[in-house]
């Protein structure tokens, strides 16, 4: 894992942590894509530019991946897609890179409602 200072200080938002459920599929991997449900993960810490996941098979930095995030108190799940920008055997340091207007207005709406670190 890289130096944790030098990552907080390059991030423009603020964590927060959070347990919430994420699906994500490699995207160049056409086999990935084909499969609806693709892979669980456990998003650990979030913000409007990034989360940590806790996955069960190591991600590779570099890899562009989709994510659907479940969001608490909503029915719909937030779609983007992330860079992993760290990664080690026990998760992945994500940075979103493409999300919808509207699903960034949520995840605002909720990050609001979540205490800092």
């Amino acid at each position: 894992m890289p130096d944790n200072e030098s990552f907080l200080e390059r991030r423009s938002n603020t964590r927060k942590p959070v347990k919430i459920p994420v699906q994500y599929r490699l995207v160049e991997d056409p086999k990935e894509l084909k499969d609806l449900k693709g892979k669980t993960a456990l998003a650990k810490d979030l913000s409007l530019d990034g989360m940590y996941i806790k996955t069960e098979k190591a991600a590779h930095v570099g890899d562009i991946i989709r994510l659907d995030v479940s969001m608490p108190e909503k029915s719909k799940q937030l779609f983007a897609f992330a860079e992993v920008v760290w990664a080690n055997p026990k998760g992945a340091g994500l940075r979103l890179m493409l999300m919808a207007i509207e699903d960034k207005e949520d995840l605002q709406a909720y990050l609001d409602k979540v205490e800092t670190k």
